[in-house]
This record gives C-alpha cells, sequence and structure tokens, in this order.
C-alpha cells in the first residue's frame, strides 16, 4: 500500500463535483483507493462519490490518499498528480455574502414601522421580490400514487438496474444540451446516480427488507440524507442532491407520474420550500418565480448557484418557511436577509417605493447598456462580453455589449464521454455568429490541460501541466480534433465576420504553423465543395510573457491580440493564482507587470494591430480607468457588468486616467499602485463627490429612518456602493453614537466605511419636516449625507467641516431650500463647496 498526504485545498469542501471528478480518476484503476480526512476520522471509498461527499472533508482539512492493490503503482502516480495538479482548479470559491445582510435584526427602517411577522435568513443571490407564496414540502410520492405490489427480490433488482440506466441517458442528454455551471452539476449528478455504493445499499435493503425497488430507493435515500444533515454544511447542501437522483430513479421506475416534484407556477411566485433541488429548480417556469426562501441549503450549493446565475433573488436558512400559508401576500427581501409576510399597507408602500427605486435604476442601467461605451470627454472603449456558449452570445448582446471577446469553446468538449463532432460545432458556431448579428465576435480555439482535464482525450501525466502541454501546444498531439474544430469554424464563418483566437502563443513559429494548418482546412473544404467566409481574422491571445517581447515578429501572422490578464500574470510573477500562499505575489497591481500591460499596447499599435484584454483585470472596477489609460482597443468581462461598467467609464476623463497611470508606471512598488489606484480618476469635487442623480428635491420620508433609508437608495442607485444594506447600517452605526442633527432644520448624517467606493455627498428635502431624535423640537427638512471609505481620515473630517459652515450661512441654506431641480442643487454645492483639495470654504 501507499499513501501520500496532503492538505485539502478546495475552498466548498468535498462536495458532488469535485468528488465526481475525483471518482472519475479513481474509476480507471482496480486497486482499492481510498481518502483518509485526519480532522474527523472518516475514510472514504475513492470509487464511491457519495462515501466522498459523506467524509465531510473541509477546506484545509490534513488528507491521506491510500492506494492498494494491482495496478497501485500506475493508480498512485495518476491520483497524486491529479490531486497536485488538477484537482486544486476544479472548484472555486464563491462570492461572500454581505455581513451587512445576515445580522438577524430587523432593520431600522422596517422597525419604526412596526413589522411583526418576518423571517431571517442567509441572503444568497440579492434582490427584492414581492408576489404570493407557493410553499412545497420538498421531494415526495404524488397525491393518489400507490405502490405497485413487490415481486422477487431478484425481479426488484433487474427492474432497479433498467430504470438506472434510463435515468442515467436522460441526464447525459440533459448533460449535452446544456452548458457552464448547468452541465457541471448535471455531471457531477451523474456520478451520484453511476454510485455502485448507492445501487449496493438498494440492492441489500431489498435483500434484508423485501418490498419494491422504489420504496428501497427512498429508504436508502433517507437514511443517507439524514447522515448528511447531521453533518457540516457543506454535507447538508448534498442532501437535494441525493433527493434529485432518487427521483429520477422513481421516475425511471414507475413514470413522471410517481412523485410531486415540482410546482407548477401560474402566476408571480415566491417559493417556500424545506429544499429545492437543482433538478426542481431547473424545472421551474422562472418567467413566473420571483424569489426563493429555503428552511435548509446554503450558499454553496448546486440549487444556490443556479438561481444565482438566474439572476432570483434566493434566501436559505429561515425555518419554518415551508410551513407558512400558501397564497399570503409576501416580500421577500434578500439585500437585508428578511422575509416578510402578510405586510401591513405603510410596509407594501414603502417597499413599493423601493421597488420603484430598483426598477428607475435598472430601466437606468438597461439605457446604458445599449449607449456606446464612452468616456466623459468622449473616448471610446469598447466593452465586449467573455462567454461559454451560443445562446450566451444573444444574452450578452441583449444586454449591451458591443462584442464578444472570447468564447471558450473548450466547455464544449467538457463533461461529456466523447468530442463534438464537426455537425455540432458548426451547429454552435453558426448559431453564435447569428446572435452576435454583425458584432465582433472572438471564438478562441480548444484551450485545454492545466486547469481543464478531459478524461476522454487521454492525456499524458505531466510533472507541471502549467507549464506542460496547454493550449496551442498540443494542437500536434490533437490534429485531428483541431482541424475538425476549424473545419467548423470556417464552414460556421460564411453567416458572418468572425475572428479565431489562439491560445498559449509563445513565439511567432507557432502563430505560423497555425495559420498554415487554418488555410490546410480552408483548401481541404474548397476541394469538397464546402464554402468559407471572408471575413475572418486570425488573432494571438497574450498570456506567455514572451510573446509581448516577441510581438512584432508575431505580429507578421497575427491580425489582432488579446491579453489573457490571469495567465499572463501568473506566468510573467511566477505566482499561481489559484494557491493561497502566493496570491498575494500575483496580483496584478505589481507595477512591473502594469509595465508590461503597456509595453504590449505599445508594441501592437506600433506593429499596426488592435489589441484588447479579457480575463479578471477587465471586470475590477478600480481597474477601468488604468485599461483606459493603456491604450486597449476593447476589453471584455462577464455579461452583467457591461452596463456598471460603461456608467463608470462616462465618469472618467482621458486626463485624469492618463494622470493616473503616469504616476503607476513609476510606483516603487504593490502598496503604491494599490494607493493610486485608490484614487478617484476625476478632475474636481463636482464631478466626483457630487453628482446630479445623488438629489432627491422633495421626499415623501415620514421619519428618520426612511430618510436615511432614502439617501442610501441613492447613493446605490448611484452605483456608487456595492451593498447598500450595509452601507445603512454603518450609518446607524454613526447614529447611534450621536445623532446628527445640525440645527437650522438640517441633518447631516455622516461616516467612513468600506461599503462606499469612492466619497460622496447625496441629499434629499423632505416634504414634511420629521425630528431626527427622541425630545428634540429642532425639525429636520433637509438632510445631507457624507459617505468616505475607509481609512480617509484627514479629508473625511475637512469636508464634514465644509459642510459645517456653509451650514450656518443662511444665503446657502436658502439657495439649497431653493434650488427647484436636482440640476440646480449640484450647481450650489458645487460652487459652495470648491474643488478638492482646495482653500476651506
Amino acid at each position: 500500500m501507499q499513501d501520500f498526504s496532503f492538505v485539502f485545498p478546495l475552498p466548498n469542501g468535498m462536495h458532488a463535483r469535485p468528488a465526481s471528478q475525483l471518482e472519475g480518476v479513481a474509476a480507471r484503476f482496480s486497486s482499492a483507493i481510498h481518502l483518509h480526512c485526519e480532522r474527523n476520522g472518516n475514510r472514504a471509498d475513492a470509487h464511491s462519490v457519495l462515501a466522498l461527499i459523506s467524509a465531510d472533508i473541509r477546506h484545509g482539512d490534513d488528507c491521506i490518499l491510500q492506494v492498494d492493490g494491482a495496478d497501485e503503482e500506475t493508480a498512485f502516480e495518476t491520483i497524486v498528480h491529479y490531486l497536485n495538479n488538477e484537482f486544486p482548479h476544479c472548484d472555486e470559491a464563491l462570492s461572500a455574502v454581505s455581513e451587512g445582510a445576515t445580522t438577524g435584526k430587523l432593520p431600522k427602517v422596517l422597525a419604526a414601522f412596526g413589522v411583526e411577522r418576518w423571517w431571517s435568513g442567509q441572503p444568497v443571490y440579492g434582490g427584492l421580490a414581492v408576489a404570493p407564496l407557493v410553499s412545497f414540502g420538498g421531494l415526495k410520492l404524488a397525491e393518489g400514487f400507490v405502490w405497485p405490489p413487490a415481486e422477487s427480490a431478484e425481479n426488484e433488482r433487474i427492474k432497479l438496474t433498467a430504470a438506472l440506466d434510463a435515468a442515467r441517458k436522460e441526464l447525459d442528454h440533459q448533460i449535452r444540451t446544456t452548458s457552464g455551471q448547468t452541465s457541471e452539476i448535471l455531471s457531477a449528478q451523474a456520478g451520484m446516480l453511476s454510485d455502485r455504493s448507492f445501487a449496493t445499499k438498494v440492492g441489500e435493503h431489498l435483500d434484508q427488507q423485501g418490498g419494491n425497488a422504489g420504496e428501497a430507493v427512498l429508504a436508502v435515500t433517507a437514511t443517507l440524507s439524514a447522515t448528511l444533515r447531521a453533518g457540516s454544511v457543506y454535507l447538508q447542501e448534498r442532501v437535494a442532491d441525493l433527493q434529485d437522483v432518487a427521483a429520477r430513479i422513481i421516475t425511471g421506475l414507475y413514470g413522471e407520474n410517481a412523485t410531486s416534484n415540482t410546482p407548477v407556477l401560474t402566476h408571480p411566485t415566491i417559493l417556500a420550500a424545506t429544499e429545492l433541488t437543482p433538478g426542481q429548480f431547473l424545472a421551474l417556469d422562472h418567467s413566473h418565480l420571483r424569489g426563493i426562501v429555503l428552511e435548509n441549503g446554503g450558499a454553496t450549493s448546486h440549487t444556490s448557484i443556479l438561481a444565482r446565475a438566474a439572476g432570483i433573488p434566493l434566501m436559505v436558512g429561515t425555518k419554518g418557511c415551508a410551513s407558512l400559508a400558501t397564497r399570503a401576500e409576501a416580500i421577500l427581501d434578500t439585500r437585508r436577509g428578511i422575509l416578510l409576510v402578510d405586510p401591513a399597507a405603510h410596509v407594501s408602500s414603502f417597499y413599493q417605493r423601493e421597488s420603484g427605486r430598483f426598477a428607475e435604476a435598472a430601466l437606468a442601467a438597461s439605457t446604458w447598456a445599449h449607449l456606446p461605451a464612452i468616456s466623459a470627454d468622449g473616448d471610446a472603449l469598447p466593452l465586449h462580453a467573455n462567454v461559454a456558449s451560443a445562446k450566451d452570445v444573444r444574452i450578452a448582446i441583449e444586454r449591451g455589449a458591443e462584442g464578444i471577446g472570447l468564447f471558450r469553446t473548450e466547455l464544449l468538449f467538457m463533461n461529456r464521454s466523447a468530442a463534438p463532432d464537426e455537425e455540432e460545432q458548426v451547429a454552435i458556431y453558426t448559431e453564435a455568429l447569428r446572435h452576435a448579428a454583425g458584432h465582433p465576435l472572438v471564438i478562441r480555439t480548444l484551450d485545454i490541460g492545466g486547469d481543464k482535464p478531459v478524461p476522454y482525450l487521454d492525456l499524458p501525466v505531466e510533472p507541471n501541466p502549467f507549464l506542460g502541454l496547454r493550449g496551442v501546444r498540443l494542437y500536434g498531439r490533437l490534429s485531428a480534433l483541431i482541424k475538425t474544430q476549424l473545419r467548423a469554424l470556417l464552414r460556421a464563418s460564411v453567416h458572418g465576420p468572425l475572428k479565431i483566437m489562439v491560445p498559449m502563443i509563445a513565439c511567432a513559429d507557432e502563430m505560423s504553423n497555425f495559420r498554415t494548418l487554418l488555410e490546410q482546412c480552408r483548401i481541404a473544404l474548397q476541394d469538397e465543395g464546402r464554402g468559407a467566409g471572408d471575413q475572418i481574422a486570425i488573432g494571438a491571445m497574450l498570456e506567455i510573457p514572451s510573446a509581448i517581447f516577441d510581438l512584432p515578429e508575431i505580429s507578421r501572422h497575427a491580425d489582432f491580440f488579446s491579453i489573457g490578464s490571469n495567465d499572463l500574470a501568473q506566468y510573467f510573477l511566477a505566482a499561481d493564482r489559484d494557491n493561497p500562499a502566493t496570491a498575494d505575489l500575483g496580483t496584478w497591481k505589481h507595477p512591473a507587470f502594469i509595465r508590461l500591460l503597456k509595453m504590449a499596447t505599445v508594441s501592437a499599435h506600433a506593429a499596426g494591430r488592435p489589441i484588447g484584454l479579457c480575463g479578471d483585470l477587465a471586470s475590477r472596477p478600480e481597474a477601468l480607468p488604468l485599461l483606459f489609460a493603456l491604450g486597449f482597443d476593447s476589453i471584455s468581462l462577464g455579461g452583467a457588468g457591461i452596463a456598471p461598467a460603461k456608467i463608470t467609464l462616462s465618469r472618467i476623463t482621458r486626463t485624469a486616467a492618463d494622470e493616473q497611470l503616469a504616476k503607476i508606471l513609476l510606483a516603487p512598488d504593490r502598496a503604491a499602485v494599490v494607493s493610486l489606484l485608490s484614487t478617484t480618476v476625476r478632475g474636481d469635487l463636482a464631478s466626483g463627490l457630487l453628482a446630479s442623480e445623488l438629489f432627491q428635491v422633495i421626499s415623501l420620508a415620514t421619519s428618520k429612518a426612511e430618510a436615511i433609508n432614502e439617501l442610501v437608495a441613492l447613493v446605490d442607485a448611484a452605483g456608487r456602493t456595492h451593498d447598500a444594506a450595509a452601507l445603512e447600517e454603518a450609518v446607524w452605526t454613526r447614529e447611534e453614537a450621536y445623532a446628527t442633527n445640525f440645527g437650522y432644520g438640517f441633518a447631516v448624517p455622516h461616516c467612513q466605511t468600506a461599503h462606499v467606493s469612492e466619497p460622496v455627498i447625496t441629499l434629499v428635502r423632505l416634504a414634511k419636516p420629521v425630528a431626527w431624535s427622541e425630545g428634540d423640537d429642532n425639525l429636520v427638512h433637509v438632510a445631507l449625507l457624507l459617505a468616505m471609505p475607509a481609512g480617509e481620515n484627514r479629508e473625511h473630517l475637512r469636508i464634514f467641516a465644509r459642510l459645517s459652515r456653509l451650514i450656518m450661512r443662511e444665503e446657502f441654506r436658502n439657495a439649497l431650500e431653493a434650488a427647484p431641480d436636482s440640476d440646480a442643487l449640484l450647481a450650489v454645492l458645487a460652487d459652495a463647496l470648491g474643488p478638492v483639495g482646495g482653500a476651506a470654504v
């Protein structure tokens, strides 16, 4: 027997997706393969997905791999290599849930209304839903269904085998016809469905207890579910996957009418359930689904991942919600982490106003989405989208993407037993071109190896796959596969302009060889009487530093370039981006890396070639001014970030961005870059601290709590906070220390917090004055909120002092109260406050 000790690397613990991938590697060998967790003493059979899940292995646990058997040498070498090089990259941390929304307390603004019937929970995806409840108890048999008479244990086993086969075929079809996270989650369930320990347990139940196969499936599922529920949060989140698998088997045994599997939604609905399986979520009519609240589950459950991807507000851990009356009116506020049932009229009115603000913000975002991406002084920076499927192309264009900067085709090859053939690929690329409708479309050829294993290709084991056969380096070994893809791309190109991008180019020879291969495929198609489009460009993805230094030579064979910022930073700084120990070393905020980006844009333009950037850096709001100043011809990010990025770009001036870049290029270290990036790249106070959309001329707030809520809502609508609920809590924390009623009918709540991205002043004028503190006769009719990013102590105090002195002046107060609209309010404040850094008023 051979042992290998390692620290469990995955941030979300051992759940179904990584377990199914590890089981897939172990399945190649006959040796006994076990994983031992030293924290809890659990020992799991690596040939069983359920055993691996049930072992309750968490991030950071000390583990031991044990291999014993006839082929243990090969098995041990292969699995150790997999654990070292591929397994750490098969899952990623989910976005953190806002701490401000998980306090379990009733927010001040709602407490002021006297709200009584409310439940708290953990927000998973933020939003607001107002609709009747539909309660759902989870997986159960359909009403009126009766188990058929049991036959012999042998016959029931035969039925079970047939049902398992039918369920696998259906699941395989769904995997092939979906993409992205949905496909990955279904693949993980396929591993559970094929789990030999599950079938063994069902067979043992039939032998020992009798009954029919369906009863045995539910009994084993109940036992395993109880084990999972008794474990960690991660184990509890796997119950829904197990129930999905059981439902598929029951359907295979007795048909679709055997289980009450999914509620039918016929009107706008907030679904309240004990648990909701991924299969049930996918089967729901999402056009009627406004929100979901669950008693069980967590942020890393597969249902949560799917709901987040679909943009549906979701809250979990809300005990008792599944027992609430169906058709009860409800408000699900996942930004604050609460569910309100049968709200009073004034509470509903408050949320109607909030809903109206959200709708206005969404409308504003949609308006921005379909405007060109230009700076405050009119310079364009086209914003493209990263996608993984043809459907994603359509969604991205609808969200305002001005093109597709990266279509990752490797996802078409993963999570399946064989590569897509030429006809399937032609159909996919043709659909993508039609959805692009003439917009730029960059399709990256197959990029596998490293963190993207494809088991059916049987690639060689390498000591360090990230420095081995990745991307274009594999094309010689996979010649038939690559030619099929290139032929499909050429055939599809008759439907629109197409850009083909090659991954992992390190030198000019690789680019030249690829162009030759593409031309050979074109000639072969012509000889067969098939056509190809005449608007095809070939580009190189710049993710290896040598390519940037060799860019003038590569330009002879490439029509365009795109920087893959994630890998380029990793290779340039020799720091694994997924290793927590080197994460700080591999940051893109290293001044040398930014100088490398500048070298790339200058070299590309000198060669007359456009250059874009895709990867995580493009989605960072603080990096947008930098990328603008660096001279990229486009950047590519997730579709959901297009509209916010256009808004941010519209506030940036070329002069301010260039000034910031000049300082960053001279920065001595990372800390200096971080400090410079935190500086708002705007020229004066009026365009930075102040903006007309931050002012409300007439507010209908009837209390201090409502007024503060409206002030924060203005900050949120202007895109100056990523967590409005947390910002509101920060304001109240300051208020509880001392009230901010300034006198003269003015209040100036203020705070320093990490929940604003830049300094901001917002103002509301109240139609009816309100009391700002108990027993205070000085009613407030104008409220100004000053919110500053944490750490800017001197600037915060300086601006607060200037505001204080201004409010003491009668002419300033009169001017604010007389201003007819938000633009006039802006003019009054901008004139009175003057430029940032100017003399104190």
